[in-house]
């Protein structure tokens, strides 16, 4: 984990939110050290000024969890993101990480994601099982 700028001038509140992330991050770290990776969204022709949005999913099979991180960037019309998770399992979302509230489901082993706003991140904990 890494984290970069000013770290030292954040007020109790951002503090707190680092804190919170820090503490998802060691809950989970199984998963994230999951070899079973995939990934979503659309390639980005500028790093430099990113468009579009990009998620990753972990597949922990041994204890049936997975995590899934999303980012926006400059979304541009995109008011929706929606992707297929991997077949022959269902998932359930368990917790979710985010800065405000989110709007996230799951239908027909499909991610409904409604972003609320550019440049933001969620992470979304699941259960996941064999069909």
């Amino acid at each position: 984990m890494c984290l970069s700028g000013e770290v030292d001038s954040l007020n109790d509140t951002q503090w707190a939110a680092i804190q919170r992330c820090m503490m998802f991050y060691k809950r989970h770290t199984k998963i994230i050290q999951s070899p079973e990776w995939y990934r979503y969204g659309e390639e980005s022709l500028s790093y430099r000024h990113p468009e579009g949005w990009q998620g990753f999913l972990s597949v922990d099979t041994l204890n049936k969890e997975a995590l899934l991180l999303l980012h926006t960037f400059n979304l541009g019309a995109v008011a929706k993101v929606t992707f297929e998770l991997p077949k022959g399992r269902t998932f359930e979302i368990e917790e979710v990480l985010a800065h405000k509230d989110p709007s996230i489901e799951i239908v027909d082993g499909a991610i409904h994601y409604w972003p609320n706003g550019d440049f933001v991140a969620i992470a979304v904990k699941m259960k996941c099982r064999h069909k």
